[in-house]
């Protein structure tokens, strides 16, 4: 059972659609954000494919393979739009993970 301090919290970030994260480019170093792309769109098909949603896998797939890493971005920003409130939340959640991760802190 999920606790009320649990179920009322709000996150105090603020994440960005990925568009406007990719256009922040990263560090330049080892913080690349088009580089964080595929294992992005990776784990977006296999949660699209998960919910049934093979259209959108596919067309995500089809943009990450013949696409620039902006492209790539508003399509993942269009998948949040269109899907579900059940997947929604769930895309949301990753996209702040890959936006407030730093390698440095896996140490």
């Amino acid at each position: 059972m999920v606790s009320e301090q649990v179920k009322d919290f709000k996150c105090p970030i603020k994440i960005e659609s990925m568009e406007d994260w990719i256009k922040g480019g990263g560090d330049g170093k080892e913080n690349c954000r088009p580089c964080n792309l595929a294992p992005v769109a990776s784990w977006y098909i296999s949660q699209l494919k998960e919910a049934g949603d093979e259209e959108s896998a596919k067309k995500l797939e089809e943009t990450f393979e013949n696409e620039d890493p902006l492209t790539i971005a508003r399509e993942l920003d269009k998948i949040k739009a269109r899907v579900g409130e059940t997947l929604k939340p769930k895309l949301e959640d990753f996209d702040c993970f890959c936006q407030i991760y730093k390698e440095e802190d896996a140490d």
